[in-house]
């Protein structure tokens, strides 16, 4: 790992911390798993980093682990991201089905809402603190609001609203969903209509 502003060098007792976590039989599955490789393939961590990725990494386990999956010729590398989870800031339903476990509960949701994203991540415990690791791949980079134009931002939002939306609508029930469609107008209309009153073309907010 380049070592310097957003890299930095972990302790020894860290390190052997990391290690000892992808010794573990099942986490150790689930990396020769996302690298379509047979269980018994060999996984060593070659490298490790603290990752000081934002505000929100201050204080709390965030690492960058570097690992070879198989030997010889047929070995290859992959990047993952180790992060604490924290305890939800949102409120939830006191009837909804939630893991008790941090880690548990960011896995689960983000199956929930982005299945190709939440299959690839998977929940544990190092150093005795829940945290969430995941294989980093080029598609999960964020995406530069900033370059792009007022068009495509706002077709960005609505299609993004549109995933969320749909997150949450797997969670109603029936009668909930016939109530929420009969009391609002979808998701579409509403970016539409918010769009036209922030350029001018249509009635100003009331709020």
């Amino acid at each position: 790992m380049p070592l310097g502003k957003r890299f930095w060098a972990v302790t020894p007792d860290e390190r052997q911390s990391i290690e000892a976590l992808f010794a573990d039989r099942e986490l150790h599955a689930a990396i020769t798993h996302l690298q379509s490789r047979d269980a018994s393939e060999e996984v060593e961590v070659v490298d490790v980093a603290y990752w000081m990725k934002g505000c929100s990494s201050l204080g709390r386990l965030r690492y960058a682990v570097m690992l070879q999956v198989g030997e010889g010729a047929d070995q290859s590398l992959c990047l993952v991201d180790i992060k604490e989870a924290t305890a939800a800031i949102a409120p939830r339903s006191t009837e909804a089905v939630m893991p008790r476990d941090n880690a548990a509960r960011v896995v689960a949701g983000a199956q929930a809402l982005s299945p190709h994203l939440g299959d690839r991540m998977v929940a544990a415990r190092l150093m005795d603190r829940a945290v969430v690791i995941r294989e980093l791949m080029p598609q999960d980079l964020k995406l530069e609001i900033d370059a792009l134009v007022d068009d495509e931002a706002t077709q960005l939002a609505s299609y993004l609203a549109g995933v969320v939306g749909l997150a949450h609508r797997r969670q109603m029930d029936p009668d909930t969903l016939a109530r929420w469609h009969a009391g609002s107008p979808s998701w579409p209309e509403r970016v539409r209509a918010r769009s036209m009153r922030r350029r001018g073309c249509g009635p100003a907010s009331s709020s």
